[in-house]
């Protein structure tokens, strides 16, 4: 289980049935017997954008598109984690977590090349089911963020969140960790 996956399910845990008992959640999937905790570790949403090749083809994919396939498969809670292609995306996923505090937590992201990022992360905590950060360092101008320096700012800043779960998708990142000597969970 992912560290988010993990944060997510101690939030719904708490909304979890008592142990020998078969209702669902308050806000949980609804007309089935709920027996266990059940955590989508990783889902998109988003809204008038065409989404990458390996994703639906669906121009929008809601949150109540998200609780209605959730509840017909018993999942109880998910993590969003915030699609690079629609640029509205961390709004979407704080809206949904917002109405639905019970069933969605996010891992948001913004892009880490931009001055005016460095800003968010202080208070990228306060939003609401914001459990941390996660990057998809996947196109060809990121490949080289965690050597080149592009990232050096957001260890620091990292550390600062404390509890906060990073996870940048990327296999050289235990190498940058151990560079800048990084104590952020990932």
């Amino acid at each position: 289980m992912t560290l988010a996956a993990a944060a997510a399910a101690r939030a719904a845990q708490a909304q979890a049935p008592a142990p020998g008992t078969s209702a669902a959640p308050a806000g949980g999937p609804k007309g089935r017997e709920q027996r266990m905790l059940i955590v989508d570790a990783q889902i998109h949403i988003w809204k008038s954008s065409r989404p990458n090749p390996n994703h639906r083809q669906i121009a929008d994919y809601s949150a109540d598109d998200a609780l209605k396939e959730m509840d017909e498969a018993g999942v109880t809670a998910a993590v969003i984690h915030p699609p690079g292609w629609d640029p509205n995306a961390n709004a979407l996923a704080v809206e949904a977590a917002r109405q639905h505090p019970n069933r969605f937590a996010i891992l948001g992201n913004f892009p880490l090349d931009r001055p005016e990022s460095r800003s968010l992360i202080d208070g990228w905590k306060g939003r609401p089911g914001m459990l941390g950060l996660r990057f998809a360092l996947l196109q060809p101008h990121q490949k080289t963020w965690l050597s080149d320096g592009t990232m050096d700012w957001l260890w620091p800043a990292a550390e600062r969140l404390a509890k906060r779960p990073l996870d940048p998708l990327d296999p050289d990142l235990i190498a940058a960790l151990t560079r800048h000597g990084a104590k952020a969970r990932v």
